[in-house]
């Protein structure tokens, strides 16, 4: 492995994408026999350094280009490229399918950090995303699905944490948009609210 290389998988684990680009290129220019092999590593660099089309372009082909013995399915191929891009790109340059991913691991955090604020913005804001966005295939519903998981982990960090009228809004929603929504009234929904947080009665 080049010095170059070795400095390129450094900068990426520091998150900075745009320097391991730039040991990348001075890798390919002095070995360009083996850009190709690089191609999993420049695409998680582009998606750090914010050039997340180039990034999900390079790696949906390389996964679909690998010499395995089976080819994944274009769902299959969408699904891992969601959740790379959903690893590494900015926040800013998420697709929407691709921010249910994010949102996983980031309200897992913030719920970590009792941090109902955030878990209040980000529910509510979920909320309009889930209505919006694409349904049709398995990737697609799987997003959903995850999103609507994201909703109710929303909900309860909020309600744990004070924020008890988004709470309270974001469990209503959860409930109106699991894959089969349960036939509770909202009176009912409200009771089952407080009984699980009591600090929002």
């Amino acid at each position: 492995m080049s010095n170059h290389v070795t400095a390129a998988l450094y900068r990426s684990k520091d998150g900075d994408g745009t320097g391991c680009l730039k040991e990348l290129d001075a890798a390919d220019a002095a070995d360009p026999r083996h850009a190709t092999t690089r191609w999993m590593t420049r695409a998680i660099c582009e998606f750090q350094a914010g050039k997340c089309v180039e990034g999900r372009a390079r790696f949906r082909k390389g996964l679909d280009d690998a010499p395995t013995q089976r080819r994944m399915k274009p769902d299959e191929l969408d699904t891992a490229t969601t959740s790379m891009a959903a690893q590494h790109c900015p926040p800013a340059k998420l697709l929407p399918r691709e921010r249910f991913f994010h949102d996983m691991t980031a309200l897992h955090d913030a719920s970590e950090a009792k941090d109902g604020a955030f878990c209040a913005t980000e529910g509510l804001e979920l909320i309009h995303m889930i209505d919006a966005a694409p349904r049709g295939n398995q990737a697609d519903d799987q997003a959903r699905n995850i999103a609507v998981s994201d909703l109710h982990m929303a909900a309860e960090c909020a309600a744990k944490n004070g924020r008890c009228n988004e709470g309270r809004a974001m469990m209503h929603g959860w409930w109106a948009r699991l894959a089969t929504p349960a036939s509770l009234t909202p009176a009912q929904i409200d009771a089952s609210f407080e009984r699980d947080h009591p600090n929002c009665k």
